[in-house]
């Protein structure tokens, strides 16, 4: 017999599809409360003596007790189910499921990969439409190919400018005028030749689930907050962006926009959208003009030059000695990968501007190899850190005086590779 013809049959004051005879599941301000056991065993039998008058389930060691009984348990775990469900619809205790719909309604994706991006000046003949997929790479032993992001047709003056995207899905990183190498065909009587004036803007790993919950909650409370929330949270929406490369400065009377990773019309998109005083947006406070980017949105009948500033990049190399009075602990070849991982995540993972924590490094390192050396053993930890700003030679850099920080050069990000990082026993 169906739910249906159960319910018209008897008549029954509750519906089979109603699962509590004494009341529904009550919500409070404390959230979701389920019912005791006794009274899911009461609902039950409410249920079944409604259908079947006459129905007897306390016969001790009956089959219908012994029903009765494990069914309770049943329905206990399929209500807590339910509770924890209406539970974790809240952006700090959603799953991950969940968590991802929230984000989805509000405009905000999980991230796949996000590639290293690089901005290229094509010199060559006037009128050729430089195609979308046109791919360019880097000169150097990496050979790491680049590909154009949108059409762009080089003008009367011989020149533009366009945007590239690694065709992997990697941490590599491109200095200044190091692409210089076209790998597509040209068609005859063509030239063309290609550089980058600035640094790339390296790409990143999968985005971690805590970062992705801190971009929704960003978006919820972006409303309330005013425009600077506003603009971070649609900022973080553009593909390839990357919110850890993204900071809005206040300067004087003005604000500067930091932004690494997107397609220059989203960016300016979005920054005329939420900034209401649109000639207060700054350029770069440094003398490298060329991280200075400029898009003119068009609002018919008016026009307004939206202005924004890519970060300077700073790698790093570590080269980290570590004494222990554990002799027989796993050899260092064990040790190597495990710490260089930890301390290769926590740099690339340091918003753009902020400093680079030698404390953190052993903290990390610690963390990392706890499972292969107690902590107690490790007696010593020296941390050598050497910067390359834009592409420049390497400089031993020691923190700054009475601190355990160096922080980074203005309006600049840290970025390393595992051959970057070493690791020695001493």
């Amino acid at each position: 017999m169906s739910v249906a013809d159960a319910n018209a049959k008897y008549a029954l004051p509750v519906t089979f599809s109603d699962r509590t005879a004494s009341g529904k599941m009550q919500v409070s301000n404390a959230g979701a409360v389920g019912r005791t056991p006794e009274q899911i065993r009461q609902s039950l039998i409410d249920y079944a003596t409604l259908a079947n008058p006459g129905y007897t389930a306390h016969l001790p060691g009956s089959l219908i007790e012994d029903l009765v009984s494990t069914q309770v348990p049943g329905i206990s775990q399929c209500e807590q189910a339910s509770i924890d469900a209406l539970s974790s619809i809240s952006v700090t205790h959603a799953s991950d499921i969940v968590l991802t719909a929230l984000g989805a309604e509000r405009g905000i994706y999980y991230s796949e990969f996000v590639r290293t991006q690089v901005d290229l000046y094509f010199q060559g003949t006037p009128g050729y439409p430089i195609p979308a997929g046109f791919i360019v790479k880097d000169s150097g032993a990496s050979a790491q190919q680049y590909a154009v992001n949108k059409t762009t047709i080089i003008p009367a003056g011989g020149y533009v400018y366009a945007t590239a995207t690694c065709t992997k899905d990697s941490y590599t990183f491109a200095f200044p005028n190091t692409i210089t190498v076209i790998v597509s065909s040209l068609p005859a009587g063509i030239t063309l030749s290609v550089t980058n004036p600035n640094n790339s803007i390296t790409g990143s790993g999968y985005e971690l689930l805590e970062d992705f919950r801190a971009k929704v909650l960003d978006a919820l409370a972006a409303p309330q907050e005013g425009s600077i929330k506003t603009l971070r949270t649609e900022l973080s929406k553009i593909p390839n962006n990357q919110p850890r490369l993204t900071t809005i400065q206040a300067s004087g009377a003005g604000i500067r926009v930091i932004v690494g990773g997107g397609d220059d019309t989203a960016i300016a998109e979005a920054i005329y959208r939420n900034v209401f005083a649109l000639n207060s947006l700054l350029f770069t406070a440094t003398t490298d003009s060329t991280r200075n980017k400029q898009v003119t949105v068009v609002d018919t009948p008016d026009t307004y030059a939206i202005k924004w500033v890519t970060p300077q990049q700073q790698s790093v190399t570590v080269a980290l000695t570590y004494t222990t009075t554990n002799d027989n602990f796993v050899s260092n070849s064990t040790i190597i990968p495990i710490a260089r991982s930890a301390i290769l995540n926590y740099i690339n993972a340091i918003y753009v501007t902020k400093p680079l924590s030698l404390l953190e490094i052993r903290r990390v390192f610690i963390a990392a190899v706890e499972s292969y050396i107690d902590n107690l053993a490790i007696t010593n930890i020296d941390i050598v850190i050497t910067i390359s700003t834009n592409g420049s030679a390497y400089v031993t850099t020691a923190p700054t005086a009475g601190s355990s920080v160096i922080n980074a050069a203005a309006e600049a990000y840290w970025i390393t590779t595992s051959n970057n990082i070493t690791i020695t026993k001493g």
